[in-house]
């Protein structure tokens, strides 16, 4: 388990068998400021990546916490971080900058593939098929994307109404009895509006 802080520090926390709480295993100052996301690598056992408000994606080697691999530049702060669930070596990330972008771990020189959505991107969430993703895009709502290595990313849906705030969170909710329906679920912050909607494969 990983954690951020406002500090700009990340933690990796562990939770050994037969112990109440999760004790820290390694903490370390990662961004100049906030520390919004940060993540173990499910690929790597010595792999984490973290983003932080001073705009910055970050890799680093959990052998030697506080060694920074790669620092990747965005147009304003980090917010969000998945790794592809089927190809080890893709990666994306969200920023306030509005874009979502794949990156490849064997050249990082600059993303493979971006899209604009519109709005700062605070959720992203792979659906169990990993070809979907959901994206909550703050103040543009809420979006279904495709993805596949050849053609990228594109929009496929959008949902909105009825929320009126911040697009803040979303999820895969199980299927409907037909193959090709996804019921999803998506919250807005000062609203306190909490939506199910299905999106058809």
């Amino acid at each position: 388990v990983a954690a951020s802080y406002s500090t700009g520090h990340c933690a990796l926390l562990e939770h050994p068998e037969h112990q109440e709480a999760s004790a820290t295993s390694s903490s370390w100052l990662a961004h100049d400021l906030e520390a919004w996301v940060c993540q173990p690598s499910r690929w790597s056992s010595q792999a984490a990546l973290s983003g932080g408000d001073d705009c910055r994606l970050k890799l680093w080697d959990r052998r030697s916490a506080g060694a920074c691999s790669r620092s990747l530049r965005h147009d304003a702060g980090v917010t969000m971080i998945v790794e592809h669930p089927t190809v080890p070596y893709l990666f994306l990330s969200g920023s306030y900058d509005e874009s979502v972008r794949v990156w490849d771990t064997r050249a990082l020189g600059r993303p493979v593939h971006s899209l604009s959505v519109g709005g700062g991107v605070w959720r992203l969430k792979w659906s169990a098929c990993c070809q979907r993703l959901l994206c909550a895009a703050m103040y543009n709502g809420f979006k279904v994307l495709a993805f596949s290595s050849a053609t990228g990313l594109q929009l496929l849906e959008e949902f909105n109404s009825p929320h009126s705030s911040i697009a803040y969170g979303a999820d895969w909710v199980g299927s409907f009895s037909e193959s090709d329906r996804q019921l999803v679920a998506t919250c807005s912050f000062y609203d306190h509006l909490l939506c199910l909607w299905s999106h058809s494969f």
